[in-house]
Order: structure tokens, then sequence, then C-alpha cells
């Protein structure tokens, strides 16, 4: 509770040309939450700046691509079903932009036989509880996509799946559904739509 009471973004200006940042109150920054996003970035600057055309930069699960993988087709990136299994639940081909995923299935602690994932909850001050599994999202750069993601995941299938559509983003959300025992997907229209148009453009190649 007393945490909660010193998080509040406003309380950080900023400014671009010249770069500075000034906190109006006291104030720590913790950008681990787009470190890797950033890592995978520079890297693909790096390629870039040599001219490597076809390329997938990936730092624990944030991935960026561009071109296309040995066989000359869109590379394909496997999201897993968030149980820990390694089991492949959905493959989104890409030929450009990057991928990231958060979940509540690889870093939790287990207390008083309760989960906690990692991810909290800015608001509450404690790790989300809903039934959202995991968020992937595609943007142009993997540090949007990991912010979003993360974002997103914080705010649940319901909320979260509201805000992707209205900013037209490509989003995949994996729920799990206690009733059923099993995990639902539901995707945005623009991440079905990348989907569809990446892999119809593979399909036309080798026909």
């Amino acid at each position: 509770r007393r945490l909660v009471e010193s998080i509040d973004y406003r309380a950080l200006e900023f400014r671009i040309d010249p770069p500075a940042l000034r906190k109006s109150s006291p104030l720590k920054i913790d950008l681990s939450g787009i470190a890797k996003g950033y890592g995978v970035d520079r890297i693909t600057e790096l390629l870039q700046g040599a001219d490597c055309a076809n390329y997938l930069v990936d730092i624990g699960g944030e991935i960026r691509v561009n071109g296309v993988n040995r066989s000359g087709k869109a590379w394909q990136v496997g999201i897993e079903v968030p149980d820990n299994s390694t089991r492949i639940h959905t493959k989104i081909p890409l030929r450009r932009g990057a991928l990231a995923t958060t979940g509540d299935y690889r870093n939790f602690r287990t207390y008083d036989n309760q989960i906690y994932t990692h991810v909290i909850d800015a608001k509450t001050g404690y790790p989300v509880e809903h039934s959202l599994s995991s968020v992937t999202v595609h943007m142009p750069t993997a540090i949007e996509a990991d912010a979003y993601a993360t974002a997103f995941f914080v705010l649940g299938e319901n909320d979260g799946l509201r805000l992707a559509v209205e900013n037209d983003l490509a989003v995949l959300f994996l729920i799990w559904r206690e009733s059923r025992r099993t995990y639902e997907s539901l995707m945005t229209p623009k991440m079905e739509q990348l989907i569809e148009t990446t892999s119809l453009v593979d399909e036309g190649e080798t026909s």
C-alpha cells in the first residue's frame, strides 16, 4: 500500500531535444519490462547496418524478423501453449516486424498453495488475477510489442481486447477456461489479417 502511493507516471517529465528527464516527486524507473525488446531492436539495427536482408532475432521470446527463412518462406513463429509443456498453440508467419509475449506460466511464485504471477498491476500493487494466460502482440519494433504485451496482460481479456481492437492492433489472447479445462484463443481482426495475408503470399509462391 505504501509503494502504490508513489506510483504516478505524471511525476516524470521528459524532453526529447535536447534529451532530459525531470522527476517532480521521489520516483524510481524500472525498464526491465521492455529491456529484452530494446535489446532485440539494437541487434536488428546492427544487422540492417550490415545489409542483412533476412534475419530472425530472439531474446527470451521477444522476436523481430525480416525477409524470409532458409526455405524462402515467411518465418514461422510458434506461440506456446501457456502451460510449460513447450507445445505450440499457434504459428504466426512473419516477413517483417516484431512479436512479444507476456504470460503467467514461466515466472511465478507459489505461496500457501496460491500461485502469484510476476506481472504486477500498478493500480493495486499486487500480481494480476484473471484467467488470461498469455498475450502476444505484433508491432513494427520489439520494444513496442514488449510494452503492449505487458499492458494488455495487466488489463485482462475484456479491457485488453477492447483496447487492442479500438487501436487496430494485431494481438492474440490465450485464456484458461476452467470449466472446460482448456485454453481459448481470441484474436483481433488485425492479427487474423496478418496470419491470413502472410500465409496466402507463401501459398502463392509455391503454387
